[in-house]
């Protein structure tokens, strides 16, 4: 096993770990599986079809901010971690260039993050109205 391997499993494992725990903190337990269940029971659904038609997709709203902030610390994130153990990448450039005072490169790499920053963040509200037909965008 490489170590790119190992890099990104462990980052893999971390954030499974919060996805995992957040739709259980999104969505009151009152209203868990005791709601739809009196709604869904007389017209004979299962207990699979709850879960993904009524109860995923109101917890699925918050996991996808979640998972789009996420992608942003990440990002910046990178600055630190490729300088503190050596990797090559965007976040080590970005600190070397910051420490050779190559200012076009620093800010060629900051209009960039930028750009994947707010590409990110459209992803995340066009995934918001393709999960949830509650939410449209427009007139």
């Amino acid at each position: 096993m490489n170590d790119n391997h190992r890099r990104y499993r462990s980052i893999r494992t971390s954030l499974s770990q919060m996805y995992a725990s957040e739709p259980r903190g999104s969505y009151p337990k009152k209203f868990f599986p005791e709601t739809f269940r009196g709604l869904a029971d007389p017209k004979g659904f299962g207990m699979e079809r709850i879960y993904f038609k009524h109860i995923l997709r109101n917890v699925s709203i918050p996991l996808i901010s979640v998972i789009g902030v996420q992608f942003d610390y990440m990002l910046g994130g990178s600055i630190y971690i490729e300088t503190i153990f050596a990797w090559p990448g965007m976040g080590q450039l970005l600190s070397q260039a910051i420490g050779w005072r190559d200012f076009p490169l620093v800010q060629a790499l900051a209009i960039f993050t930028s750009v994947v920053v707010l590409a990110l963040n459209l992803a995340t509200d066009l995934a918001y109205a393709l999960l949830d037909p509650r939410i449209r965008y427009g007139k």
